[in-house]
């Protein structure tokens, strides 16, 4: 009789322990999520802003090219602790590289000066690599080394830029709700 009563308490606190870990693993997401919402709106209103400083005769069709559905990345580095992301547009580019005028720079001597891009064409997310060392690209178990080749990417692709490790994580952001 002890030991079945022991084995239930053991499954109790077994199932208590795995709920509160999906609670945190969700709250964790949740949160996460917001902040990528909210990087997003931060950058098309930032748009809005430089073109309308740039041009303050902005027309209405004009601005509603800000103001549209977008495809956006959560660029998550998971080579460190704790996991540092950044959220960028899509249809603008991102590069990854050496040289200051990339949007991830990585100080590495296996790191191109422009290593290698991702950017958007026909409603889906591609890379391009432009390095002499290669990018790779992993899904799943699934592992492709890029050489000066272009691949379609996936959401929860890993890329491998020099030694640091990418999860990228892309979502569309309806600009009109802005």
């Amino acid at each position: 009789m002890n030991l079945k009563v022991l084995i239930i308490i053991i499954l109790i606190v077994l199932a208590v322990a795995a709920t509160i870990v999906s609670v945190v693993y969700i709250c964790n997401k949740k949160a996460e999520n917001k902040k990528c919402q909210r990087a997003a709106s931060h950058i098309l209103k930032e748009k809005y802003l430089y073109e309308s400083i740039i041009n303050p005769w902005l027309e209405n069709g004009d601005i509603s090219k800000i103001y549209t559905v977008r495809m956006m990345v959560y660029v998550k580095n998971i080579s460190v602790k704790p996991k540092d992301g950044f959220v960028f547009d899509v249809s603008d580019k991102v590069s990854f590289g050496r040289k200051h005028g990339c949007n991830v720079i990585l100080n590495e001597a296996t790191v191109s000066g422009e290593h290698c891009v991702i950017f958007m064409k026909d409603n889906a997310a591609y890379i391009t690599d432009k390095s002499a060392n290669g990018t790779i690209l992993k899904r799943g178990l699934y592992r492709v080394e890029l050489n000066n080749s272009t691949y379609e990417l996936s959401n929860r692709d890993i890329i491998i830029v020099g030694s640091t490790r990418f999860k990228l994580v892309f979502f569309w952001f309806d600009g009109r709700l802005l």
